[in-house]
């Protein structure tokens, strides 16, 4: 089965040419609504298609099995359920949540991004404001920023990097920038002040490998913004996109997952 034009082309990132720091920009062939009754969702699921085996389906890392596959699903359903796609704008921190987001990316890429942000604390805006307004300004789209969808952030912590991000967005819109509110979600944990999915699975496995940005490793994200860093430290990871086309093979399979998004949003899927 071939990939569409609009997942291949929403796999990557690309480099600006002719400046002292490249600084990349998102490649996103498709025109992301402003308005969340505008969202909509695309049904992968092939009837045509035969079953895969259980097996994992990357050699390295060896995910996606049906197990690991599962996981992801159930964890991606429990957050569409809680924060409906036409409602919020989901944003992985860091790179734990990097598997799930890939999920939701296929699903849509109107709806999910990362950010790389790994081991980021609160306060670190005032660190280097100039850097941070651009980074996030090149990082979110123009029309998620002005939209009229809250953005929730996710990660699977105890909240440190969930309120550090989004300390950042209180402050870039405290000093006139416009970014929705903010509601924060962590998997797999219960924190205080944060809201929690624990489904009891194990969704994150090879986080370090199939990070999208090669940088986020050993809670490094946050360094090139706080510091006088740029974006050409974001290079593409390959290893990120071969596993969103390895997951793209499993939901396009999935009947169970079809049918969720059939009965729970009737009005979004085409």
């Amino acid at each position: 089965m071939k990939l569409s034009r609009w997942l291949i082309a929403s796999l990557g990132i690309v480099l600006s040419q002719g400046a002292a720091h490249a600084v990349p920009r998102l490649v996103i062939p498709y025109k992301i609504p402003r308005e969340g009754k505008n969202v909509r969702l695309r049904l992968l699921y092939d009837a045509r298609l035969q079953p895969l085996t259980s097996a994992a389906l990357m050699k390295t890392p060896a995910v996606l099995d049906q197990s690991n596959y599962e996981n992801l699903r159930d964890y991606a359903q429990a957050i569409m359920t809680k924060f409906p796609p036409s409602q919020y704008y989901y944003v992985g921190v860091g790179r734990t949540a990097g598997p799930v987001i890939a999920f939701l990316k296929n699903v849509s890429p109107h709806i999910a991004a990362n950010f790389p942000s790994s081991g980021m604390s609160e306060g670190v805006y005032e660190q280097n404001p100039a850097n941070y307004q651009t980074h996030l300004e090149t990082l979110l789209p123009e029309d998620v920023r002005k939209g009229d969808r809250k953005v929730v952030l996710i990660d699977q912590s105890s909240g440190r990097s969930l309120r550090g991000l989004s300390s950042v967005f209180d402050a870039y819109r405290a000093r006139g920038g416009s970014i929705p509110q903010t509601e924060l979600l962590t998997l797999g944990h219960q924190a205080e002040g944060l809201h929690s999915i624990n489904l009891g699975q194990d969704f994150w496995k090879d986080r370090e490998e199939i990070a999208e940005f090669i940088g986020e490793q050993d809670d490094g994200g946050h360094i090139m913004h706080s510091n006088a860093g740029s974006l050409d430290k974001l290079k593409r990871n390959p290893v990120y996109a071969e596993h969103r086309r390895k997951l793209f093979a499993r939901m396009a399979r999935d009947a169970t997952f079809d049918a969720f998004l059939r009965a729970q949003f009737p009005t979004l899927v085409k």
